[in-house]
């Protein structure tokens, strides 16, 4: 898991609690939704 994503779910709760939205890395690549699961 990159930073961002961890900032990312740690910070930015709408960007995790989504179902059906992914969460895009630092790189643009998708990642799951679980990604917040660390």
């Amino acid at each position: 898991m990159d930073a961002l994503s961890k900032v990312c779910a740690i910070s930015l709760n709408p960007c995790t609690a989504s179902i059906s939205l992914p969460i895009y890395s630092e790189d643009g690549k998708p990642t799951p939704n679980n990604i917040y699961i660390f």
